[in-house]
């Protein structure tokens, strides 16, 4: 029975209700009264926002007050410090918020802190605190934020405030606050207590806050918030705080937007305000209703008891009882009383009925059981009933044999208690109450899994599931239905397999298998086979007919045939079909067809396989046309073998004759017949049967047979046979047969005997030939000896004499006769070369060299001579062609030099043109293509077949006219071919030649590019050179450069392109003018340009021949060439004088082709050198060479004297450079015997002229530790002697003078402002007493250049002023005064590109960067003066002034530093010498004019020399 409400509380609802409209009234005025309080509410925090806004900008405008007071105080802009911190403390005032002013410079550090006592020095600023400062500094306007002083103090309110700065960067002025500036000034403002308060900056960052300020000052404020500040000026709104409260907040925005003020209120506060009245209303309200519910409950009473009594008398009445008679106390129980009276009587009638009725069902209910229980036995399918507990209720036996049980098992046992699998019994039972909780049925779900029955056995059912529901439609349980369809599943799976092995077996068979429909005779079906003979995809041929893929005809036969097979339906079987296929070829088919009925007995498809025969059919041709042509080979082999002048027979292996020759029947006197089927011992008779019987047995073992023997022939003489025996085998590997083939070889006998008659004369003449080449090697060998002897005087004292001041010219003649040299030794070393190639054993050399150099040393060498014939030598160098690479640059140089000779030597008048090309090039490699082209006489074509054999030339007269040996091309081709190349040429009678080659070279990863030494860009150069060839390689090297260029063949067209360029064409930036040139040369064109006044003629580079450069130098100023190359001129030169000339440097100076060695002096300082020669002229020029590089050197003129000084003071020496051939002792006999002393680890250096590779192994094996080959490279000695010998350690003299310069050098300051110290140091070698007084006396030398540089610019004198600059960046950088040098560097530029504005700009900041380091150099204290020259220690040698004075020169010529102390150590006796030349000196080395004091140094050795 439902729980009812009874009357009593009804009867309260009722009250309830009536109280209800009461309430609600009262809650309406409530919500008016709490919406009046709110808006007073956010009124007062509107306007507290305001007074707080007021405020807090009074004290803000303080602290920016002080900030400006701060700023235009003198104290700030002179960094007066004290003064600065005694202003910020006055301005901190009782009446003011501001606890402390902090001043911090651009560094973050501490200035001025007035919190700190005067005396404390401050400490550095926390990173949090610089890194505000710094943004303040960076922002410019004054900036609020927080600053927290320590983890344990609440975060402060700061102004940060940009403090700007005449001098030097900008100070940042600080304003602190007190931790609780902002209550206070609340309290101040007499605000309520319940209003809270914050301050948030620009960024929307809170920075003071009266509540929790040390957990959410420096958060964000909430979004909310910060949107409506964006939006309005001031302003409330409602939102939460970041502590998650509910809050009014009143804001108002600073005018300068650079923060705002936020006054914030609970929400609470306002419900807070009313509570007291709405307490009072409510407990009033709870009265009445406490009345009302009082007088229900008692009303209520009374009707509930006249109701008890009513359901006693129905229970009565429902028991079947009689009811009893009560006392009713209203009219209403009465009436219901009799309404139950007249209710009893009704159902004892109804009740009579009802019996009858019941009784009839039950009969019916039984029948209908019987029923279903006959149903459930034998139905064939499994069928269950399951209650709502999920118990069995009915099962019948098919269901119950599944799980292996009976069914009375089952009954009462839950539904799953029986399944043997688990996963079966898992989804039963989700199913079953699935459908007990839906009441919806689950209907041919498919299940698998292992039965009771067949445990071992996969099953497959079908279950049905259906809600079972009662008369009311209550659920009394679930029906469910079990179907097994294993044996069905077993079915389709096999069908499935036999369905997939039957489409595999049709797509992999090897035939084109087909199906079509009967009506359309489209494809259905075809297999993978038929798409690879027809081509074409099977979505291609699906649905198609024959007509779509073949020729109009034979689809047409084909769709008659298969009409015709419909017609019949008989098997159709074509023997040969062609059928053309996709790609155009036609394959040969064997094709059988029938017909495939359906159900009915009708056509519905033709079925088709063809098998494709065109290989058989081919195999078939194939197989006669080989059956014809091995008839046509037996008839061949037989005419063939009949006709050879020798035995040919086959045997078997029964010793009979299968087949015998025409020449095998005569030699034995018997015909064909006669022999076929013979017996061998029959044919050869038993005699001489046995005596071959051996060969017979070895080849019937499957062993080839070969042997000789003297037999008779049909006219009984003797003739020598050579027999073979080769065995048949068959392919099992067993002797079927074998051939028999014997020749008659008499004659080749007697010619044996003779060819061994000339084979002993051939040894006898090779003997002769190997003792020609031994003396022929032994010549050679002595020829390099005595050539290379006096050769190694020539370089060597050539390279001596380099070392010495030399005039330009002479150093060229000098650099000249060193390439001579060099050539002459490459010669020598040819001649080496040449035996060594023909003996095989040239080895080339890998190793770096540059293209440059070696086009300098072809000029050198070859330039002159082509000049003097009238003939132009022009160098191209292709520009992807690498700098640096890595072969045999002496080869490579080799045979250039010889190519180019020839070229000049055979040409009358033109020109030469070597050009170097890219041909091939990977990461590793690159390949080169080179090119000789002249202008002469040319070779004919039969001449130019034997032009590069040995000793040949074009005609006999050739070297009676031109002269040479024509050896020269042979040895280049051999060279280019042990390259991996191949020299060849092209020419013509009257036409010139043109030879080439390739080689292979190495790369060389490129140095990175030094900065500021990139090309200079967008360029325009106009060229003027009558050479077509010459003007072909200058434009393309422009493009290469990325310059545009124009160019002129005359000095008449070059002044017409000046003019056009006057008159509004493109101007250039740079001339490259031919000095040499046909009508008007470059010097009238260029004195015709400057005579007219209307050409701005831009700076010119003149082009010109080698030996007319120094002719040419002189005229340079008068000319005003800005520069000079060369010619043959090559990239590098031509690249250095253009950047020269925009840089505003000297352009004429050019790099020289010429080589340039290292200085010698002091190279090898302090080692002990024992020089074993006993050539005087090689121990002068050794000594001599070892003597100026520093070393200390004995001599021994043969290999016993050296082994005696050994012996007697072993540890005198730090190497021993041995000669290899000298009498009494050679060099290694000398060098087993000083090894035998107990040195081993002596370093004996071979110097010999004896260049071969066998005297350097027989060296080495001696005990030597290095080779020196003579000619004597100096360079390579000194490298090798440096190598085997370590560095001699400081040793007590030199403690000494280090120890006397520790006492005299001033203290060392830290720094120099304007001076990199370091670098200037590292430049003096540490004598910080030098670089002093150089520095005290740069005020001096240089102090008026600005104002002189103002001065030449004011008198148009703009080049003299770039000079000016130029020197004042030189000696500025060489004392480290890297800022003044940048600034006087970048002044030149702005000059030299005619930038006046930028100049004057450059100039001003010069000045004060000079300015600075003279104020520096005037407060660093005085060096001591230098004392006299030391005298000379007794018994030294007096100094001698020209090789001090060469020293010199060298260390100014390398911009060295140490000129300083060379010449210090040189003054005295300069000054004894000439004492004005010694003022002169020492006043331009001490003012680093080093380009005059090199002219002075020059100028006092002439003087020194001609005394």
């Amino acid at each position: 029975m439902q729980d009812l409400p009874s009357i009593r509380s009804r009867i309260s609802w009722l009250v309830f209700a009536w109280v209800i409209p009461t309430a609600l009234v009262f809650l309406l005025l409530v919500a008016q009264s709490y919406t009046r309080e709110r808006d007073h509410v956010v009124s007062e925090t509107a306007q507290a926002a305001r007074a707080a806004a007021a405020a807090i900008e009074r004290d803000l405008s303080g602290a920016q007050m002080a900030a400006r007071i701060l700023a235009a105080s003198p104290a700030l802009q002179d960094d007066d410090i004290g003064a600065l911190r005694t202003l910020a403390g006055s301005l901190l005032q009782p009446g003011r918020a501001v606890s402390a002013y902090i001043i911090s410079d651009a560094k973050g550090r501490q200035l001025v802190n007035t919190a700190l006592p005067a005396g404390q020095a401050p400490p550095p600023l926390p990173q949090k605190w610089a890194a505000s400062m710094e943004r303040a500094r960076d922002y410019g306007k004054p900036r609020l934020t927080s600053l927290l002083t320590s983890p344990d103090e609440v975060p402060r309110l700061a102004l940060n405030q940009r403090l700007p700065r005449n001098k030097g960067p900008a100070y940042v002025l600080t304003a602190l606050y007190p931790p609780d500036y902002l209550p206070l000034l609340l309290r101040e403002l007499h605000l309520p207590a319940y209003l809270g308060a914050a301050i948030v900056n620009a960024d929307g960052i809170n920075v003071a806050r009266t509540l929790a300020p040390q957990r959410y000052v420096g958060q964000r404020s909430p979004a909310p918030l910060l949107e409506q500040i964006r939006q309005a000026r001031e302003g409330v709104l409602r939102h939460a705080t970041l502590e998650g409260i509910d809050v009014y907040t009143g804001f108002r925005r600073a005018p300068d937007d650079a923060w705002t003020v936020a006054v914030t209120i609970r929400t609470s506060t306002v419900a807070e305000a009313l509570l007291r009245s709405v307490v009072t209303g409510s407990l009033i309200l709870a009265l009445l209703l406490g009345a009302g519910f009082a007088l229900a409950w008692r009303v209520g009473g009374r009707l509930a008891r006249t109701l008890q009594e009513l359901t006693v008398q129905i229970h009565a009445l429902a028991q079947g009882k009689p009811l009893l008679s009560n006392k009713h106390t209203d009219r209403e129980s009465a009436d219901m009383a009799a309404a139950l009276g007249a209710l009893e009587r009704d159902l004892r009638r109804h009740r009579t009925q009802l019996e009858s009725l019941v009784s009839e069902r039950t009969l019916a209910l039984e029948k209908s059981t019987r029923l279903l229980e006959t149903v459930y036995a034998t139905a064939p399918i499994g069928m269950l009933f399951v209650d709502l507990d999920l118990r069995v209720v009915m099962i019948n036996q098919y269901l119950a044999a599944i799980n292996g049980a009976s069914v009375a098992q089952h009954l009462g046992r839950p539904v799953g208690a029986m399944l043997f699998d688990a996963a079966v019994r898992m989804e039963v039972e989700r199913c079953v109450r699935q459908v007990l909780e839906t009441g919806s049925p689950i209907v041919d779900l498919e299940l698998q899994g292992h039965s009771g029955q067949q445990r071992e056995q996969l099953s497959h059912w079908i279950v049905s599931y259906h809600p079972i529901f009662g008369p009311e439609q209550q659920l009394l349980g679930v029906s469910g239905l079990w179907l097994d369809i294993s044996e069905r599943k077993r079915s389709e799976a096999e069908f499935r397999r036999s369905k997939h092995l039957f489409g595999t077996i049709i797509e992999n068979i090897p035939a084109m298998v087909f199906v079509k429909r009967a009506d359309k005779l489209s494809f259905e079906m075809v297999n993978r086979h038929a798409e690879l003979t027809l081509g074409r995809s099977r979505e291609q041929l699906l649905g198609k007919t024959d007509h779509d893929f073949f020729p109009p005809q034979q689809a047409a036969a084909f769709v008659s045939a298969d009409r015709k097979l419909l017609a019949t339906g008989q098997m159709v079987e074509i023997e040969q079909e062609p059928i053309n296929t996709a790609n155009g070829t036609t394959r040969h088919f064997t094709t059988r067809k029938v017909v495939l009925r359906d159900d009915a007995g009708r056509a519905s498809h033709v079925l088709g396989v063809s098998i494709d025969i065109t290989e058989r059919k081919r195999a078939t041709e194939v197989l006669h046309a080989t059956t014809l042509r091995l008839e046509q080979s037996e008839r061949f082999i037989r005419t063939v073998t009949d006709n050879l002048p020798g035995m040919v027979s086959y045997w078997g292996a029964d010793l009979r004759c299968r087949f015998a020759n025409n020449f095998y029947n005569e030699w034995f006197g018997r015909s064909s017949a006669e022999l076929a089927g013979i017996h061998m011992s029959e044919l050869l008779g038993q005699e001489l049967f046995d005596v071959y019987a051996p060969h017979v047995e070895g080849v019937l073992a499957g062993r080839p047979q070969s042997f000789e023997r003297d037999l008779l022939d049909p006219t009984g003489q003797v003739c020598h046979t050579w027999t073979n025996y080769i065995p048949d085998v068959d392919d099992s590997g067993g002797v079927r047969g074998f051939f028999v083939l014997a020749s008659d070889v008499s004659e080749l006998k007697r010619t044996e005997l003779r060819l061994h008659e000339l084979n002993e004369q051939m040894v006898r003449a090779r003997d002769k030939a190997e003792a020609a080449s031994t003396a022929k090697s032994e010549f050679v060998a002595n020829m390099s000896h005595e050539i290379r002897t006096p050769m190694n005087a020539i370089i060597g004292l050539a390279r001596l004499l380099e070392e010495s001041p030399l005039e330009r010219r002479e150093r060229s003649y000098v650099g000249k006769i060193q390439m001579a040299t060099q050539s002459l030794l490459h010669i020598v070393n040819d001649v080496l070369d040449f035996s060594k190639i023909e003996a095989g054993q040239m080895v080339l050399e890998q190793r770096r060299f540059q293209l440059e150099r070696m086009l300098g040393s072809v000029g050198v060498l070859l330039a002159s001579s082509a000049w003097a014939r009238g003939v132009e030598p022009v160098f191209v160098l292709d520009p992807g062609v690498p700098d640096e690479l890595i072969g045999d640059a002496l080869r490579v140089e080799q045979i250039l030099i010889n190519l180019v000779g020839n070229a000049v030597k055979f040409t009358a008048h033109g020109e030469v043109v070597l050009t170097i090309a890219m041909a091939a090039e990977d990461a590793a490699s690159a390949t080169l293509e080179f090119s000789v082209r002249d202008t002469g006489i040319g070779i004919g074509a039969a001449e130019q077949e034997r032009i590069f054999d040995a000793f040949s030339q074009g005609d006999s007269g050739t070297s009676r006219k031109y002269g040479g040996t024509g050896l020269g091309l042979a040895i280049c081709r051999r060279m280019v071919e042990l390259m991996g190349g191949q020299l060849s040429v092209k020419s013509a009678l009257g036409q010139g030649s043109d030879f080439r080659f390739r080689c292979r070279f190495g790369k060389v990863a490129p140095p990175p590019e030094p900065p500021g030494k990139a090309a200079p860009r967008d360029l325009s150069l106009l060229i003027i050179d009558d050479n077509a060839s010459v003007r072909a390689m200058l434009e393309g090297w422009c493009a290469a450069q990325g310059w545009h260029s124009r160019s002129a063949d005359s000095g008449a067209a070059g002044l017409a392109l000046l003019r056009d360029h006057a008159s509004g064409g493109p101007a250039a930036d740079l001339v490259l003018l031919d000095a040499a040139m046909p009508g008007m040369d470059g010097i009238s064109m260029l004195t015709e340009a400057r005579a007219g006044a209307h050409l701005a003629l831009p700076p010119v580079i003149m082009l010109v021949a080698d030996q007319d450069s120094e002719n040419l130098e002189r005229l340079a100023d008068s000319l005003m060439l800005a520069g000079i190359v060369s010619k043959p001129a090559t990239p590098a030169r031509l690249l250095a004088a253009v950047t020269a000339v925009r840089d505003g440097r000297n352009g004429r100076n050019a790099p020289s082709a010429l080589p340039v060695s290292t200085p010698l002096s002091g190279l090898l300082e302090g080692m002990r050198v024992l020089l074993v020669e006993d050539n005087e002229i090689n121990q002068e020029v050794a000594q001599y060479i070892l003597l100026h590089s520093g070393a200390r050197v004995a001599v021994a003129a043969n290999g016993k004297l050296a082994v005696d000084l050994l012996a007697q003071t072993p540890q005198a020496w730090d190497v021993v450079l041995m000669d290899l051939q000298m009498p009494v002792m050679n060099g290694y006999d000398a060098t087993l015997a000083i090894r035998a002393l107990g040195l081993p680890d002596l370093p004996i250096v071979a110097m010999t002229a004896n260049a071969m590779d066998e005297d350097r192994l027989r060296a080495v094996a001696s005990g030597m530790n290095a080779h020196v080959a003579k000619p004597i490279d100096v360079d390579e000695m000194i490298l090798t002697l440096t190598r085997l010998v370590p560095a001699p350690g400081g040793g007590g003299d030199g403690a000494v003078r280090a120890g006397d310069a520790v006492t005299r050098t001033p203290d060392l300051p830290a720094e120099v402002p304007g001076i990199d110290l370091a670098a200037a140091l590292h430049r003096f070698g540490g004598d910080y007493s030098a670089f002093l007084a150089l520095l005290k006396r740069f005020e001096n030398s240089q102090g008026d250049a600005v104002e002189d540089t103002r001065r030449l610019l004011a008198a148009g004198q703009t080049r003299q002023a770039a000079q000016l600059l130029h020197r004042v960046c030189g000696v500025a950088a060489n004392l480290g005064a890297t800022h003044v040098a940048s600034l006087a560097g970048a002044a030149e530029k702005a000059l030299n590109m005619e930038q006046s504005h930028a100049a004057a700009v450059l100039l001003g900041q010069l000045e004060l960067a000079m300015a600075e380091v003279i104020e520096a150099a005037r407060t660093l204290p005085s060096p001591l003066r230098r004392g006299q020259p030391a005298a000379a220690a007794p018994g030294s040698a007096p100094l001698d002034l020209g090789t001090g004075l060469a020293d010199l020169l060298v260390l100014i010529r390398n911009n060295n530093l140490k000129a300083l102390a060379q010449f210090h150590a040189l003054h005295a006796a300069i000054q004894q010498s000439d004492r004005e030349a010694a003022l002169a000196l020492a006043n331009a080395i001490e003012t680093l004019d080093f380009s005059e004091a090199e002219k002075l140094v020059l100028d006092q050795l002439k003087r020194e020399e001609n005394k």
